[in-house]
């Protein structure tokens, strides 16, 4: 009886200097895990509505953007105009669905898509200067600010009923 006891003891005892041998990395390496490469993009539709601005904005954080997903953006941004009280209407593309507004915007949208679900949201905001928004929106996807100069480089003039506006690509690929 007593040597199974001992036994039983010894076979414990062992257990756990194996498992603190083999469970222990002596290595004095040190290993880094490296973040897979994610891209992350903000679109603009900057319009101007009676005395403010609206921003019609697409965030899309760590998810790809089809050229399909931002042509129908862009249809989308479009799709702007007033009714007869001059308050603004805009289309909503079927894939969008709506979602509770934020302390910033006055509508938000979730878009599905085969490559991640993004976020539309439009604001209402009194006319600031382009370069401060681009920076704004540059740091939110962790890029550096850019100059004045620069700013106005990205502008791409459209149109919609509204009249003119200015759409703005920022992305950064990581």
């Amino acid at each position: 009886m007593r040597f199974k006891y001992l036994s039983y003891k010894l076979s414990i005892i062992l257990f756990i200097i194996l498992l603190f041998f083999t469970s222990c990395n002596q290595s004095e390496e040190v290993r880094v895990f490296k973040e897979p490469k994610v891209s992350s993009s903000i679109y603009v539709a900057i319009m101007p509505f009676n005395t403010k601005n609206l921003f019609v904005k697409l965030h899309i954080k760590d998810s790809e953007m089809s050229k399909r997903d931002l042509s129908d953006f862009k249809e989308f941004c479009d799709s702007f105009k007033y009714d007869k009280d001059y308050t603004y209407l805009f289309d909503v593309p079927i894939n969008m669905e709506k979602i509770d507004n934020d302390q910033f915007s006055s509508y938000r949208y979730r878009i599905a898509s085969l490559y991640g679900t993004k976020i539309v949201s439009i604001s209402e905001l009194p006319s600031f200067s382009i370069t401060s928004n681009v920076n704004r929106w540059r740091r939110q996807i962790g890029l550096n600010p850019i100059t004045e100069n620069e700013a106005t480089l990205l502008l791409q003039d459209r149109i919609n009923s509204l009249g003119e506006y200015q759409f703005i690509e920022i992305v950064n690929e990581k």
